[in-house]
């Protein structure tokens, strides 16, 4: 019984959260990160319905009726004492500040990485779009026109001729 009192009572002193589903999972791309949201969302169900179940204000014990169906003298009014002294502490939330330092600098370095992958994308469509002007260009481009633009393979090559080195 005190087990279950303690839990009421806790379970009382938690605050509903309203969550934005349709946000959080806009934001997850895959299919792992899916699976785990659901069973986020299954999780806080599970307690939001635990949370309504249980009623609101005190806990109450009608001893009287305990003490018609228990026979042992005593007994009864030693659980009521024991239940009328009995102080649940409250729960002080003594990490919710280091939390969210981490979630910060968390949020913090994920921001750092979006902003260098975005860089690096604009990057690679830059190449992909050279690229592909080339590719276009390609049937008219001569041997001499790509030794021209590229002196470094050039003379790499003209070193290898006057070595006689044909091997690849």
């Amino acid at each position: 019984m005190l087990s279950a009192f303690r839990l009421t009572a806790t379970m009382r002193r938690c605050a509903p959260v309203a969550l934005d589903w349709a946000a959080i999972t806009s934001k997850v791309s895959t299919d792992s990160g899916r699976a785990e949201l659901a069973r986020l969302r299954s999780e806080i169900a599970d307690i939001n319905k635990a949370l309504d179940s249980v009623p609101a204000g005190e806990a109450s014990v009608d001893f009287d009726a305990w003490r018609a169906r228990i026979q042992t003298p005593g007994a009864v009014d030693a659980f009521e004492k024991a239940f009328a002294g009995l102080q649940v502490p409250v729960l002080e939330d003594t990490f919710s500040a280091a939390l969210g330092t981490k979630f910060d600098a968390a949020i913090a370095d994920a921001e750092t990485h979006a902003r260098n992958s975005e860089n690096r994308i604009t990057e690679l469509e830059a190449e992909i779009e050279a690229v592909q002007a080339q590719k276009l260009n390609i049937g008219d481009v001569s041997v001499e026109d790509t030794l021209a633009a590229n002196p470094d393979i050039a003379a790499e090559i003209e070193a290898e001729l006057a070595e006689n080195n044909w091997k690849p």
